[in-house]
């Protein structure tokens, strides 16, 4: 008896443990920036980036990115510079947005 209430025990664990939720690789929602191109600045967004890693942000021509609203569920770390470096900012989650004197160039999201 006792060793079918153990067993009963040790299956109902190991199925709470296969329907727990695995740790996200992405951040969830939209970050957005602002860029210029010829006809004038342009918006567009990066959706559902990866978290932990350096994304560069992708802005045609020489100008930087500029403007970043983060809408994400995650903290984003904006860099002056390619491959996160030089001058870092955070953005909170849901509202944080940069200024558009400040020109960004990659980002990461924690």
């Amino acid at each position: 008896m006792r060793l079918r209430h153990a067993l009963a025990g040790a299956i109902g664990s190991l199925g709470l443990l296969l329907t727990l939720p695995t740790s996200a690789n992405a951040a969830t929602g939209t970050f957005a920036y602002v860029y210029e191109t010829g006809a004038g600045p342009y918006t567009t967004a990066l959706v559902d980036p990866p978290s932990g890693q350096c994304v560069t942000i992708p802005s045609p021509g020489l100008s930087p990115a500029y403007s970043p609203r983060n809408l994400t569920s995650s903290y984003a770390t904006v860099f002056t510079g390619f491959a996160c470096t030089g001058a870092a900012y955070v953005l909170r989650p849901y509202e944080g947005q940069g200024s558009p004197l400040v020109g960004i160039r990659s980002v990461r999201f924690t």
